[in-house]
């Protein structure tokens, strides 16, 4: 009686997890699809709502503009690269490595050029902080699953 209660335990807690982590990359996916669409179709408009999202004031130069829509192709791809793992993470480990990889690049960026940030795109300290964290949940999520398969 005892090892079937925490077998249905486990497989309860298995169950949650993969909900957790699938939401993760769910979520993850859908931020890099919808900010990366608006970046390449409609770069002004995702100026604007970047600055809501972000909390980062660009300048509104047509370079700024024109780097966009790459920078949005690349958050696409992203978007696109992280549903496949979902589906079957132990196949996609390479991409989960890649999304991981660029989730800690994102953090070492962000906490390395904060006074940059703050400076030239007013990014407050508090809201850079903020979002470190919630791309380290999100790297840690990765990382734990990483580590489980």
């Amino acid at each position: 009686m005892t090892s079937l209660t925490f077998a249905s335990l486990h497989l309860a807690s298995s169950t949650a997890w993969r909900w957790i982590w699938a939401t993760n990359l769910i979520l993850l996916s859908l931020d890099h699809l919808s900010t990366g669409l608006l970046g390449v179709f409609a770069p002004r408009t995702a100026l604007r709502i970047y600055r809501g999202l972000f909390g980062i004031q660009f300048p509104k130069s047509p370079e700024i503009v024109a780097v966009l829509k790459p920078w949005g192709a690349l958050a696409v791809f992203a978007a696109v690269a992280t549903i496949f793992p979902i589906v079957d993470p132990l196949r996609y480990r390479g991409v989960l490595v890649a999304l991981l990889m660029l989730l800690i690049l994102r953090i070492l960026i962000r906490f390395s050029a904060r006074a940059t940030a703050t400076a030239v795109f007013g990014l407050s300290s508090r809201r850079n902080a903020w979002h470190i964290a919630l791309i380290a949940l999100c790297a840690l999520l990765i990382a734990t699953e990483l580590l489980s398969i």
